[in-house]
């Protein structure tokens, strides 16, 4: 799951509450695209090894990966990626 930190704060409430279901899913890996990697410790606090990763050069940005809604990309069993952009309205929804 991507989260683009560096655009509207007042969602900050939703990424938090995406971020805190994607942490107990061992599924999910966490990427925070923000400039400031201190921001995204004050925001999330606990950001664990190996589940949680900053990119502070905003690379995902550069390739396209996400815009300013959370991206959730899976691989099925053959190997194929889909994309799911999650709104704001649809956050009470969970993760994909």
């Amino acid at each position: 799951m991507f989260l683009y930190l560096d655009g509207c704060n007042s969602c900050q409430g939703f990424q938090k509450q995406l971020y805190e279901e994607a942490l107990l899913d061992k599924d999910y890996q966490i990427f925070l695209v923000t400039r400031s990697t201190k921001k995204g410790r004050l925001t999330f606090g606990l950001l664990p090894e190996g589940k949680v990763f900053f990119d502070d050069k905003l690379k995902a940005l550069d390739f396209g990966l996400i815009t300013g809604f959370p991206v959730v990309y899976q691989k099925d069993q053959l190997g194929n990626y889909s994309k799911v952009e999650i709104s704001f309205d649809q956050v009470h929804l969970g993760l994909p």
